[in-house]
């Protein structure tokens, strides 16, 4: 392998961590804006969850186009699958329509699992990547 070769390997692979780095961040602040939405700051909470299910997705994008790893293309579409019912059910979480209490069911019964899914999920591609990159 040339050092071109490993070197176009290197940046990519440092670009996926950077991206999972990013799909991190951003869920975890997802799971802030719902907490924030709950306690009573409700277009705080609702603003946070837009922005950064925008930057989740964008990173996501960019992991999806970007594979370079075997196993890597095995768990990104998973998480893709599982940001997407994600994405939908958290609405449930935020609809002023629901109660507090129906709003907070929705949270605990289905937004969390799915949640904790994906941070159990992008770790490990994160990782693969950092491997890759020594």
């Amino acid at each position: 392998m040339s050092s071109r070769q490993i070197d176009v390997i290197l940046k990519k692979s440092y670009r996926n961590v950077a991206v999972c780095q990013e799909m991190r961040e951003a869920i975890e602040r997802i799971g802030g804006g719902v907490l924030l939405s709950f306690f009573g700051y409700y277009n705080e909470g609702v603003n946070n969850i837009q922005q950064h299910e925008l930057k989740f997705r964008k990173a996501l994008c960019v992991e999806l186009v970007n594979i370079l790893l075997y196993e890597e293309g095995q768990k990104t579409p998973q998480i893709s699958g599982v940001f997407v019912k994600y994405a939908t059910v958290i609405q449930q979480c935020t609809n002023s329509s629901l109660s507090l209490s129906e709003r907070q069911r929705a949270y605990f019964c289905t937004v969390l699992p799915l949640f904790s899914n994906i941070r159990q999920l992008s770790p490990q591609v994160l990782e693969m990547n950092q491997s890759n990159m020594n």
